[in-house]
């Protein structure tokens, strides 16, 4: 199963949009700063 995600960082006045089918991972993948 797939998941589409939104986040908004507080650091940024950017969203990000996305798709993953690891939504925990992503997170923490974004979290660390790899993308």
């Amino acid at each position: 199963m797939y998941y589409t995600y939104i986040i908004y960082p507080d650091s940024k006045d950017q969203y990000y949009v996305g798709h993953t089918h690891d939504l925990k991972l992503r997170l923490e993948r974004h979290n660390l700063g790899w993308s």
